[in-house]
């Protein structure tokens, strides 16, 4: 990397705290994170819902319309500061909950 950000985004199981997926990528488009969540999907089965904070790339149309035709709830925190994505399935399975930082 000799100029510019590179930005990780993870997709972590809050139960176990196992990465399930991610990527790193040289910018915040709105692709990268959707890339990121059909993968996880992908591997470990659909959330219930996902909680993110207020980032341009969570509220932007392309995250939340992929999301609404996942079936998959959405909710965001308030607060300003940076806040984990967390992804919710249910409290039975192994891998029922997931989490994404960028």
């Amino acid at each position: 990397m000799k100029t510019g950000f590179r930005y990780l985004t993870a997709i972590i199981d809050i139960y176990s705290r196992f990465i399930v997926g991610w990527q790193i990528a040289s910018s915040l488009d709105k692709e990268t994170q959707t890339t990121v969540l059909h993968k996880a999907i992908a591997r470990y089965g659909k959330p219930e819902i996902i909680n993110s904070d207020q980032g341009s790339q969570y509220t932007c149309e392309h995250w939340v319309s992929t999301l609404k035709e996942l079936g998959i709830e959405i909710s965001m925190d308030v607060a300003k500061e940076e806040q984990p994505i967390m992804l919710s399935k249910n409290a039975s399975s192994a891998h029922s909950s997931v989490s994404t930082s960028t």
